[in-house]
């Protein structure tokens, strides 16, 4: 399956064939609508996983050419799919303007959440 730059790159068709590959996994007969929605929340999350897998493959490199050539071996990705992140948005300035915001932000955090889904007033109030 084909790792897109951005979650709104993804074309439908792309999506009825990522629910067909989970309903070989997965038991989903007749899904709700809220099941789709949880479905769709799972593939935004592998992708983006899928991407910070990449990148950190990408990271490995010095040279945009030499990361080209060296295509990850996970991820099922195609060479031209490979070449379009590398170009396209893993050497984009920006995209590691951000990525180093975002590194030194993580950096600043004092404690992690570990509540899990549980809010904090809910967590406060078990306290």
């Amino acid at each position: 399956m084909r790792v897109p730059a951005k979650w709104k790159d993804f074309e439908k068709s792309e999506l009825s064939v990522a629910f067909d590959q989970l309903g070989m996994h997965l038991s989903i007969d007749n899904p709700e609508e809220e099941t789709k929605e949880n479905v769709l929340e799972l593939l935004k999350h592998r992708i983006r996983h899928q991407r910070h897998r990449l990148n950190k493959h990408f990271g490995k490199f010095t040279m945009l050419e030499e990361a080209i050539r060296n295509k990850p071996y996970f991820g099922g990705l195609t060479q031209a799919n490979w070449e379009l992140l590398c170009t396209n948005l893993f050497s984009d300035p920006q995209y590691q303007e951000r990525c180093k915001i975002n590194r030194n932000n993580r950096k600043k955090m004092i404690t992690n959440h570990n509540q899990g889904s549980r809010s904090f007033v809910a967590a406060r109030h078990i306290l």
